[in-house]
């Protein structure tokens, strides 16, 4: 799920893509997809949140993860 998360914030770049709009197209909770976002986050990408907004993504980590490579 984490990866389709990511998919959806690298489809609208660089956009704010609104936690509504990931929930509905993800179907999962809003919780979830902090969840998510926090665990990106983690790993080094960079997201930026807004209320009202949404998440942006910035900037992808240095390192090679296989989801970046496919």
């Amino acid at each position: 799920m984490k990866e389709r998360v990511l998919s959806l914030l690298k489809q609208h770049a660089p956009e704010f893509v609104s936690g509504e709009l990931i929930c509905k197209n993800l179907g999962i909770s809003r919780t979830a997809v902090w969840k998510h976002v926090r665990a990106l986050r983690a790993e080094g990408y960079a997201i930026s949140s807004r209320p009202r907004a949404g998440y942006r993504l910035l900037d992808v980590p240095d390192r090679l993860y296989p989801r970046e490579i496919l």
